[in-house]
Parts: structure tokens; sequence; C-alpha cells
């Protein structure tokens, strides 16, 4: 989510030991689960790409979750739980972009390495596919480390005094979180390999879009001065194009 702009030396209250060893366990119940899925499908473990990808998305999430626990514990807590004032349509649409579709885009990846569905790609290629990765990623750690409201799910946080960011990214674009987690999506078909990945994150690349509409309608009718911040900063994705 998009929302509030904090002093760079704001002091947070460290997390509590319950709250990161909840997080620590969700990390790595999603690294293993992620990770199972991927080399089942794939029949085999000698896949050299395949434990690149899944190190590097692996430490990705390590990374976040560590910058969380660092700079707004309350922010890690916020994206362990569901809380009232979720938007219903948004739990549908989160689980499903950032959850069962990918699981399904990693396990067709998997499956067409395995059955050799489609001819390799150059080494450039996959090169590029970790670029994509990395970039979607740091993006996101950006959005994430100057907004202190960055939900998991679309919420106003009244309860944690919710209000409009407006520096790093979102100087730009208002929904910067959402194009690193559309670059991260476009990174596994090439990593992996797989010409028909492409079509289940052809559906994730358009529920996103969609759910950035909706968010975006939502903060403007509810989150008090975002409307006036949509006029200065008229992208939500890309400046200059949408």
């Amino acid at each position: 989510m998009n929302h509030q702009e904090t002093d760079g030396m704001t002091i947070c209250p460290a997390p509590s030991g319950l709250t990161f060893r909840r997080a620590a366990r969700k990390l790595t119940l999603a690294s293993l689960f992620f990770g199972g899925i991927l080399f089942a499908a794939a029949g085999r473990l000698d896949w050299t790409m395949g434990w690149i990808f899944w190190g590097t998305l692996t430490a990705c999430m390590i990374s976040t979750t560590l910058m969380l626990a660092k700079r707004y514990p309350e922010l890690l807590a916020e994206r362990l739980s569901i809380r009232p004032g979720i938007k219903k349509w948004d739990l549908y649409l989160a689980s499903a972009t950032a959850v069962w579709i990918p699981l399904t885009t990693i396990a067709v990846g998997a499956l067409d390495f395995r059955w050799g569905w489609t001819q390799p790609y150059s080494g450039a290629v996959q090169a590029a596919g970790l670029l994509f990765l990395l970039s979607g990623d740091l993006i996101v750690l950006w959005a994430m480390y100057r907004n202190p409201f960055f939900s998991a799910v679309v919420r106003i946080q009244t309860d944690r005094n919710h209000h409009v960011v407006t520096g790093g990214p979102y100087r730009w674009i208002r929904h910067p979180g959402y194009l690193g987690a559309m670059l991260y999506v476009i990174s596994i078909p090439l990593i992996l390999n797989s010409l028909w990945a492409w079509i289940p994150v052809a559906v994730i690349e358009i529920l996103t879009l969609v759910r950035t509409v909706l968010e975006d309608r939502t903060l403007q009718r509810e989150l008090p001065g975002y409307a006036q911040y949509a006029r200065e900063v008229p992208y939500r994705l890309l400046p200059s194009v949408w």
C-alpha cells in the first residue's frame, strides 16, 4: 500500500520476540513450501537455475523481514495478521497474485524443465530474469523503507495514524510495490526457462493491474489527502505512461 512519509531518523521499538519468531517461522515455511513445489515438480535436485532461483527468492524474503524488523516492527506485525478493515475483495486478489498463481507459475516452469517442453533460453535471457527479480525486490524494499503502512492487503490503518507518503519512489508513481511485484513475476519464466509459465504470469499481471485500480479508488475515497496526492502524482505504475 501507499502512504506515509516519515523522518529517516525515526526510532521504532524493537519487534517483540513473539513477532520476530512468527515472522521467521512464516519465512521458513514459505521458503520450504516454494522450494518443495519447485523441486517436486522438476522431479530432480540437480537443477542449477532452480537452486539459483530458490536461493535468490529466499534471500529476498530474508532481507525484507530483517529490514522491517529493524525499521518498522509494527508493520511487520501488521503484515503477519488479518486485522479489522481489510477489504474482502483484496483478500482474494492478494492471495491469488502473491501466493497461489506464483506457485502455479513455478510448478509449470519446473514441469517444463522436467519434460523439456521449451527449448532452452540463452544464458543472457536467464541473467536478464535474475536482473528482473533483483530489480523488483529492490523497488519493493525501497517502497517499504519509505512507507510504514506498506500492508500486504488493502486496509486504511486508522489505528496506526495512516496518512499519505510522498517520498522515495512515491514521488514518481503511486504504487511502486506493485511495479516491483510485476517485475519479480516476469522473472520466473525467464529464470526457469519456460514458455508455458508465461500463461499464469499473464494472469498475475492482469490481476495486479485490477488490484492497483481498486486500491487506488479505495484510497482516493477513504484516505485523507490521497486524492490531492493523486492529482500531483498522476501515474500509478509507470511515469509518463499510466
